[in-house]
């Protein structure tokens, strides 16, 4: 039963109504983390393009459970809707997310080999007979053009060998 446009929840069905509601909202704010956490790599979350994800998870994440309280109580601050949302939260977490996530992530796996096998498959048909047509002439100014490319002197080859070691070490050390 939801409540009227007045904002009158006191009832206990319409309690239990918005109650309900701030649940499924945290359900979805859950989901909606995990689409996010799967869509990005673990290992790999830098740079400007993970922090405008996060902008964008937060943002809609905001809107979801402001939707879910107008739908709910017109926007009429109780502790319990709130209590609702992270008792939702934790019940995805809990119940649902592992599997979910699990699922996503084979999703995404699949969805990344598709698309480089199509792009493999596009780059042999097109890129292989451009390459034949050139012979061998296009390798060998592109190797021209590598060697004339500046090296870095010697010195700056031992400093990076020095701390690969280190590092190397320091990674021994921590096993």
């Amino acid at each position: 039963m939801p409540p009227s446009p007045s904002g009158s929840t006191d009832l206990l069905g319409g309690q239990v109504y918005v109650f309900l509601l701030s649940i499924l909202a945290g359900d979805a704010v859950g989901l909606l983390y995990d689409l996010f956490r799967a869509t990005l790599h673990p290992g790999r979350r830098r740079g400007w393009a993970a922090d405008l994800l996060d902008l964008l998870f937060w943002l809609l994440a905001a809107l979801l459970l402001a939707v879910a309280m107008i739908l709910g109580n017109w926007l009429e601050f109780r502790l319990y809707p709130l209590l609702g949302a992270a008792a939702g939260l934790a019940l995805y977490f809990g119940l649902a997310s592992p599997v979910v996530y699990g699922a996503l992530v084979a999703v995404r796996r699949a969805a990344v080999q598709a698309l480089q096998g199509f792009l493999g498959r596009l780059a042999h048909r097109w890129v292989g007979p451009l390459r034949r047509r050139l012979g061998g002439s296009a390798c060998r100014a592109g190797r021209r053009l590598l060697r004339r490319l500046p090296r870095p002197s010697r010195r700056w080859r031992r400093l990076g060998l020095r701390l690969r070691r280190r590092l190397r070490g320091s990674r021994r050390r921590r096993r």
